[in-house]
């Protein structure tokens, strides 16, 4: 069987060859303490070397660039000139070659640059083989579409766009045993042959698990494959989600190192396990009695002291601040347990008759305070895993159908729970994965955006629908279907 081929068209590779470079001695490691600019020189000592006048006479310079570390420039076009010689190209190791408008890639050192020449009276060619074997014998085959070049000391040869796939390999380029030349880059030609072979890396797995913390919504575990040496960008932030928290950095359990969301990460030669590290979000606790609010901010699995009440109400005593099943006094602590994405944390005040035990709730308007967003990236992947925690105080119920809508049940399984807020929240999240087309398996279908569609002073699913459903649940509103009008 032939061994998959992917090629470049020429097109592409002239776009790939002017923005990029390969540089074997500059991209090592970088100093201790990175300098503010770095030099790359042009050396013109040798002997004989001048600069000629351009096409219309005037006079032509070759000036060394100053750049920021890091950085990319591009090789000068002006052409010197030696008796007896003519100009090839640029070099820094006599390895890998720059001819002018490419681009030199310049880490954190300066570059001394010098011509590469082609003696006039030479008339031995050398041979530049791409080797690709398979079973430890030759494949003539895929050798027909990376021949052999022919070329004079002082030529550069273009490092060919072409795979080879290999079971458990990918290539990055190719290799002489010594050096490894990226695609679309240029390798000198020597007073000897040539024999480049494919460079090929292992593939390893890279492993992201959300951690064994409560509360994680969607996906829990997410497994990738990279070669050795590949880089890649890490996850973002919203990657995994759990109530209450967000992720600040990604901790690699295998190198011990902690990585920005997006970093790139260079794949080690070994299987990789990165974890989030998790940070509490910062809410602001809305303690509410008839429209008068107190806000009293806070950080998850932190406490904060109840405050007092606002107001008085005739004919009744103050009895406290309810969330659900949790009830708090004036002046008690209460430690704050986060809330679903998208939804905020509000205490009501509850009364007592005068003279009475009986406590009564008064429902006033609802607040939302944004905390975090619900997020799934597509990506290829071998494994996802996923979980949905939901908060203690929620009560499994349901809404009675409406002409056939069951209002609050998004995910149609018969009765309202936090998971049909948490798929509406998801859905305008990422509609391409959970929304009415979505790829998800338990996307949301449209008889679950019509029974969704609790928020009636807004068509269609918008997060005060999620926002209605938690409030039903909490008992804080008696009903979800819509009043007649």
């Amino acid at each position: 069987m032939k061994p998959f081929l992917k090629n470049v068209t020429s097109v592409m590779a002239s776009a790939v060859m002017a923005l990029c470079s390969f540089n074997v001695s500059f991209s090592a490691v970088a100093d201790e303490v990175t300098p503010d600019k770095c030099i790359v020189h042009y050396d013109l000592s040798g002997e004989g070397i001048t600069i000629p006048d351009d096409k219309d006479g005037n006079p032509q310079s070759i000036e060394d660039i100053e750049t920021d570390p890091n950085s990319s420039v591009y090789i000068t076009n002006v052409v010197p000139e030696r008796e007896g010689y003519i100009f090839s190209c640029w070099s820094a190791d006599d390895i890998v070659a720059y001819p002018g408008g490419t681009v030199l890639t310049v880490d954190t050192k300066n570059v001394d640059l010098h011509p590469v020449w082609i003696d006039e009276e030479d008339e031995n060619f050398h041979k530049v083989i791409f080797r690709v074997e398979k079973n430890s014998e030759i494949d003539k085959e895929s050798e027909k579409y990376v021949p052999a070049q022919n070329a004079l000391k002082g030529r550069y040869i273009l490092i060919p766009s072409w795979k080879f796939k290999q079971e458990g390999y990918d290539q990055k380029g190719w290799t002489d045993g010594v050096h490894e030349f990226e695609v679309n880059t240029y390798i000198l030609v020597g007073d000897e042959d040539i024999i480049l072979r494919p460079n090929l890396k292992k593939i390893y797995k890279i492993k992201y698990s959300a951690g064994d913390f409560e509360g994680i919504i969607g996906a829990t575990f997410q497994e990738y494959e990279l070669a050795e040496s590949f880089p890649t960008s890490l996850q973002s932030a919203d990657r995994f989600s759990r109530i209450g928290y967000e992720i600040k950095s990604w901790h690699c359990i295998t190198d011990g190192k902690d990585y920005e969301p997006n970093a790139v990460f260079v794949m080690p030669s070994s299987d990789v396990l990165i974890e989030p590290n998790w940070s509490p979000l910062r809410y602001v606790v809305v303690f509410s009695a008839d429209k008068n609010n107190v806000k009293v901010p806070g950080y998850t699995g932190t406490a904060i002291t109840a405050p007092e009440c606002p107001i008085t109400k005739e004919g009744f005593t103050f009895g406290g601040w309810q969330n659900g099943d949790d009830i708090v006094q004036a002046g008690e602590e209460y430690t704050i347990k986060g809330a679903a994405p998208g939804l905020g944390i509000r205490f009501t005040a509850i009364w007592n008759e005068a003279g009475s035990d009986v406590t009564t709730t008064t429902v006033t308007d609802p607040v939302t305070t944004t905390t975090t967003t619900v997020t799934e990236t597509t990506t290829t992947t071998v494994t996802e895993t996923t979980t949905t925690s939901a908060p203690s105080e929620t009560t499994t119920t349901t809404s009675a159908p409406v002409s056939g809508i069951n209002y609050g049940d998004s995910n149609c399984d018969g009765s309202v729970e936090l998971a049909d807020a948490i798929l509406l929240m998801q859905s305008i999240a990422n509609p391409d994965k959970y929304g009415v087309e979505g790829s998800e398996p338990k996307h949301l279908t449209r008889e679950g955006a019509n029974n969704g569609d609790v928020d009636k002073e807004i068509e269609g699913i918008t997060s005060g629908d999620a926002l209605m459903i938690q409030e039903f649940l909490l008992k804080k509103i008696t009903t979800l279907v819509p009043a007649e009008k």
